[in-house]
């Protein structure tokens, strides 16, 4: 089961709730909803009917990331270019926020951060969480630059080119 933060006073209310058995949750899909003379009937997919007063949908939004209707993300799906989290709730990333193929390597140009990681970090809209998402980001873009710079400054002064102020990496067939 999966639960996003809620107010303690409100939690307290349904725990309260529940004690006096005045709630009572069920996990299942609701088949049929039917209204009767002494309150509401739900039919559950299971083929468990329930009598109640108040029925409330706690589902939220259809979370399987593998069903998204983006066509961006199910093309990088279908190519094997991201994977599913083991939730299937978003995609899997590594520590460092860099996306997972498939295979479980790294992708050389993709990061994630957002809704995109809800089922990594479950909590991943507010803005507190995405501003440390924004910085493991931007930490990893860091890295990698600095990873590149310093490749251009250990290699061999025949592989690296001057252009003005700038210097670069020149990789040239053998021959």
């Amino acid at each position: 089961m999966y639960r996003h933060r809620i107010a303690p006073d409100i939690h307290a209310q349904i725990a309260n709730c529940l004690l006096n058995r005045q709630l009572h949750v069920h996990a299942a899909s609701i088949e049929k909803l039917e209204a009767s003379d002494s309150g509401l009937l739900v039919r559950l997919e299971n083929g468990q009917s329930l009598m109640g007063d108040l029925v409330i949908n706690a589902t939220g939004s259809s979370s399987k990331f593998t069903a998204t209707g983006s066509v961006l993300l199910q093309n990088l799906l279908h190519r094997r270019l991201v994977a599913p989290d083991v939730t299937d709730m978003g995609l899997r990333v590594s520590p460092d926020h860099t996306v997972l193929t498939s295979k479980g390597n790294p992708s050389p140009w993709l990061l994630a951060l957002g809704p995109l990681l809800k089922g990594t970090y479950w909590e991943t809209i507010a803005v507190p969480e995405l501003r440390l998402q924004a910085r493991r980001v931007a930490e990893t873009v860091l890295d990698q630059v600095r990873a590149e710079t310093s490749q251009v400054a250990s290699a061999p002064a025949e592989l690296i080119e001057a252009t003005g102020s700038e210097r670069r990496l020149c990789l040239r067939p053998r021959r």
